[in-house]
């Protein structure tokens, strides 16, 4: 059931939806998760014949019961079909985010077209990004923080053409997100 045709639209009538032909996708981050499989795992005894199946094979055997430890309610796991768990995501990972054909800096590269303007950052700036976003927790979300900013300096000094972004560029625009955003470490 669904509350009026809008996000806070309290006064409407509740309206029902048929939601036999819909797919649901949830997506989060669920911090420290993989303690709590580690702990159900040492409670329920081991896997196998060594105990020692890999992280994968571990975290698939007790996902639900650690979604239900972590607070998730049990009605509502059960509505689901189908659970999914990505791995962490590594500094290569967030390097290919950043630089790939429909990357961050693709991205911002086709947005600044329209000014005339390109962006392109040095790979050990790059690498410094990414190592950033990974020890911090910030990920992918960082990243393009540091990018936008680095961007934001490019755009606000006027830029023509190319412009060059090296590690230096990088640091200041990391302690401006840091200490501005309050983001980070």
């Amino acid at each position: 059931m669904i509350l009026g045709n809008r996000r806070f639209d309290r006064d409407s009538h509740p309206q029902e939806v048929d939601t036999a032909g819909m797919m649901f996708i949830f997506g989060g981050y669920l911090e420290k998760f993989d303690a709590v499989i580690t702990r159900l795992n040492r409670s329920k005894g081991s896997l196998g014949f060594s105990g020692s199946n890999g992280d994968t094979k571990l975290r698939d055997a007790y996902l639900y019961d650690a979604l239900v430890d972590y607070g998730m309610a049990v009605e509502f796991l059960n509505r689901l079909t189908k659970i999914i768990m990505f791995r962490k995501l590594t500094a290569h990972d967030l390097i290919e985010i950043a630089i790939g054909n429909s990357g961050v800096v693709a991205s911002y590269n086709h947005l600044l077209a329209y000014q005339g303007l390109s962006i392109r950052i040095e790979p050990q700036a790059i690498q410094c990004m990414a190592e950033l976003c990974v020890e911090s927790g910030m990920m992918a979300r960082g990243l393009r923080m540091i990018v936008s900013s680095l961007v934001e300096d490019a755009v606000f000094n006027a830029a023509k053409g190319a412009v060059v972004f090296g590690l230096g560029d990088v640091k200041t625009a990391i302690e401006r997100v840091v200490l501005v955003d309050g983001v980070g470490p």
